[in-house]
């Protein structure tokens, strides 16, 4: 899934805030939906919170994966038409006459190429990850083909299913639409801070962090081994889940779905970078998508509880080899700071020089246990 509005939203229990062109909606407003609903333009870095999901920050310019398809940037919705005048039906009726009940929109694509549906059948929950096509087929539906074959290939307990893909619902109608595994919780970069001043309680402590970089890890190892790269591995490509009882939260009840490989491609692939990657997830200057540098971003970010980008840990403009040391983010948990052995992991996954980098199996053999994460420290006292 690709370029969801400020957080990606698969798989997420539809008491979640539903979006639909950037504003909350109700799940009576999508019933019957034939209109089409007219998307913004896209907006190249103006958007709220860190970077997209679909690859770019402000700082980084212009979207890239915004660049898929033209033709549907501008006009899409809904609703799914051939060329006829006045010939369409919704993909709520194409869907229901195969026995899924549409229950709500979940979320959009960024340049809303993309609509994810929730769905009942058979009493089983699913996310449907729609592709609208308008005018000439466009390269949307063709991202949705080549996720759904590289998803088909998968089977692994940390990373998203995919079940099926209806592709031409109807005859003459363009359009794909992917059912895919319901994902509870939300995605990671809810979970990044330390303490929820709403509820006033820690957010997740290291226990569970620990058991999420784990995950994720595992996720990574296991596509490395069957020889697919992610490419676009960040916070909201990870939906958390974790049971929560009067102490805090159960680190054996994280669950971790790495989702969204509309980027994934081959390890070996040669595939130009400009075509989709986030550029805040490589190393500075890299010329290959690199998933165990993310992972390190993802361990960085799991301590500082905020998200930390390539912007913030790898130097630029530096003119001597003393100025261009990686720098990792302070502890964002009160009076501790991170301990030795976690800093040297780190810098072992965020290695700008891919030949002394960690693989993803050294990695996940590798995370320091929860103690090597934090030391307190000792607080100063003034006379």
């Amino acid at each position: 899934m690709t370029g969801y509005e400020d957080e990606h939203f698969l798989g997420l229990p539809l008491d979640a805030a539903p979006v639909s062109n950037g504003a909350p909606v109700t799940e009576g407003t999508t019933k019957g939906f034939k209109i089409v609903v007219e998307a913004r333009k896209f907006d190249d870095g103006s958007g709220s919170d860190s970077e997209s999901s679909s690859g770019a920050s402000a700082r980084s310019g212009s979207s890239l994966l915004s660049r898929r398809s033209n033709s549907s940037m501008y006009k899409s919705g809904l609703s799914i038409a051939n060329d006829k005048m006045g010939d369409s039906r919704s993909y709520r009726e194409l869907l229901e006459s195969k026995g899924y009940k549409i229950t709500g929109v979940i979320g959009r694509g960024q340049n809303s190429g993309f609509l994810v549906h929730a769905a009942v059948r058979e009493n089983q929950k699913y996310a449907v990850k729609v592709s609208i096509e308008t005018g000439q087929e466009g390269t949307n539906g063709d991202a949705i083909r080549k996720e759904y074959q590289v998803l088909r290939r998968l089977e692994h307990d940390r990373i998203v299913k995919a079940y099926g893909l209806e592709d031409e619902l109807d005859e003459g109608i363009k359009g794909v639409a992917m059912i895919l595994e319901m994902c509870h919780g939300s995605t990671l970069n809810k979970w990044l801070p330390w303490h929820d001043r709403d509820r006033d309680r820690m957010v997740l402590d290291v226990a569970c962090r620990r058991q999420c970089l784990t995950q994720i890890a595992s996720a990574i190892a296991y596509l490395h081994s069957v020889g697919i790269a992610h490419r676009d591995l960040h916070s909201k490509n990870v939906v958390v889940h974790a049971s929560q009882s009067s102490s805090g939260f159960d680190s054996q009840s994280v669950q971790v779905k790495v989702i969204d490989l509309g980027c994934a491609r081959d390890l070996d692939s040669d595939e130009a970078m400009e075509a989709d990657i986030n550029v805040n997830i490589l190393p500075v200057g890299a010329t290959r998508p690199c998933d165990v540098f993310a992972l390190g971003l993802l361990g960085a970010s799991l301590i500082a509880g905020k998200e930390v980008s390539s912007w913030t840990v790898v130097p630029t403009g530096a003119q001597d080899d003393s100025s261009k040391k990686l720098r990792l983010p302070p502890s964002g948990r009160k009076d501790t700071e991170m301990k030795a052995s976690f800093k040297e992991f780190l810098l072992a996954l965020l290695e700008t020089d891919h030949t002394h980098r960690l693989t993803a199996s050294e990695a996940m053999c590798r995370i320091p246990k929860e103690s090597e994460w934090l030391e307190i420290v000792s607080k100063k006292i003034s006379l």
